[in-house]
C-alpha cells in the first residue's frame, strides 16, 4: 500500500487534483463572502477611520499589512518556481521531446496523458495554474491580513487603558486638570467618559469580529482541511527515495512552505483572541476611587463576549493557549499525571 502511495504518478495526481480542488473550494467560498463584503468592508472602514483619530500606536498597520503580504507571496513565488524546475528535471518524457513540449507533458501530466498535446493548449494551462497559483495563496492570506487588523486594533485599546491606569491617580483626577494625552477624553468626568469610550469601542470591535467570523469561518476551516491534507501528502512523499538533489530541495522547501504557511494562519488568527484578554487584568487593576458603573459594563461585555475566529459549525475555535499551553496548565496536567 506505501509503495502504491508513494508511486510518483500516483502522489502526482493526487497533488493535482487537491490543489485544484482547493482552488475550486476558495473560489466558491469568495464568490459567497463577496455577497456580504460590501456593508462588511464599510464597517471596518469606519472603525479604522476612527479608530486612526482616537487611538496612537507605534506601529504602523499599513507597513506590516504590506511586509506579510510579500513575504507570503514571495514565499509561495519560489515554491512555485521550485516546483516547475523539478517537473521540468526531474522526469524524462518519451520521444525526447525538449523545449515548451518537455515542460507541459511534465509539468501538466494528468492532462496530456489524456487528451493531445498543442502548444496553444500548454499556454492557457499555464496561464490558468498560475491563476490559481495566487487564489490557493489569497485564502489564508486573507486570514493573516484581517488578523493582523483585529489584533492591533485591539492592542491599542488595551494600551490605552494600560496607559491610562499606569498615569491616573485620584489627587490627579480631584483637581480636573484639563490637560489630557488621550484624545476626545474630557477631564471633568474623565473616568466616566473614558471608561465608556473604552466599553463603546471593545464592543465596536466585538461586533466586526462577530462579522467577520461568519462570513470568513468557512474560509478559515477550508483553510486547515487542505493545508493539512498537504502536509500529510508529504509525509508519504518522504517515503520514497530522493534521487536528485532538486527534487530534495523541492521537497524540504514545500513541506517547510506548508507547515509555516499552516502555523502563520494559527498563530494570527488566535492573536485576536489573545489581544482581547489582556483587558481583564487590567480592569481588575482599577482602584476603589475609580470604580464606577462604566468600569462594570466594561468587564460585563467583556466577559459576555467570545472573540474567537471559528468555522460555522463551531467545530474549532482559535486560542493562542491551544497551541502554547501555559505552565499552570502543564502544572494541573502533571498532577492528573501524579493522581492517576
Amino acid at each position: 500500500m506505501i509503495n502504491i502511495i508513494a508511486d510518483d504518478a500516483v502522489l502526482s495526481r493526487l497533488v493535482s487534483t487537491l490543489f485544484f480542488l482547493s482552488v475550486f473550494t476558495t473560489t466558491a467560498i469568495f464568490t459567497q463572502i463577496a455577497k456580504n463584503w460590501t456593508p462588511f468592508i464599510q464597517e471596518l472602514y469606519d472603525i479604522e477611520k476612527e479608530f486612526s483619530k482616537k487611538y496612537e500606536g507605534p506601529v504602523n498597520l499599513k507597513i506590516r499589512i504590506n511586509i506579510a503580504t510579500i513575504l507570503i507571496f514571495s514565499a509561495a513565488l519560489c515554491e512555485h518556481i521550485f516546483s516547475t524546475v523539478y517537473y521540468v528535471y526531474s522526469f524524462t518524457c518519451k520521444n525526447n521531446v525538449h523545449g515548451w513540449e518537455k515542460y507541459f507533458k511534465n509539468e501538466f501530466n494528468f492532462i496530456f496523458s489524456i487528451f493531445p498535446y498543442r502548444f496553444v493548449y500548454g499556454v492557457i494551462i499555464l496561464t490558468f495554474n498560475w491563476i490559481c497559483w495566487a487564489v490557493w495563496n489569497l485564502g489564508d492570506t486573507f486570514i493573516i491580513l484581517l488578523s493582523l487588523i483585529m489584533s492591533t486594533r485591539f492592542r491599542q485599546i488595551s494600551s490605552t487603558l494600560k496607559i491610562y491606569m499606569k498615569e491616573i491617580d485620584v489627587t490627579y483626577l480631584q483637581q480636573f486638570d484639563t490637560k489630557s494625552k488621550f484624545k476626545g477624553i474630557c477631564y471633568p468626568t474623565l473616568e466616566k467618559t473614558f471608561f465608556r469610550q473604552i466599553r463603546e469601542d471593545y464592543n465596536k470591535m466585538a461586533n466586526i469580529c462577530k462579522v467577520w467570523d461568519d462570513l470568513f469561518s468557512n474560509l478559515v476551516i477550508m483553510s486547515y482541511a487542505y493545508n493539512l491534507s498537504f502536509i500529510l501528502i508529504q509525509l508519504f512523499n518522504s517515503l520514497r527515495q530522493m534521487d536528485t538533489s532538486i527534487e530534495s530541495i523541492y521537497f524540504f522547501y514545500s513541506f517547510g512552505f506548508v507547515i509555516a504557511r499552516t502555523v502563520a494562519v494559527s498563530i494570527c488568527a488566535a492573536s485576536v483572541n489573545q489581544e482581547s484578554q489582556y483587558f481583564l487584568p487590567i480592569l481588575n487593576s482599577v482602584p476603589s476611587e475609580l470604580y464606577s458603573t462604566e468600569v462594570f459594563k466594561v468587564k460585563f461585555v467583556y466577559v459576555y463576549t467570545s472573540i474567537n475566529n471559528t468555522n460555522t459549525c463551531r467545530f474549532i475555535s482559535l486560542d493562542r493557549t491551544q497551541f502554547f499551553p501555559s505552565n499552570k496548565r502543564i502544572g494541573i496536567k502533571r498532577e492528573y499525571l501524579h493522581f492517576y
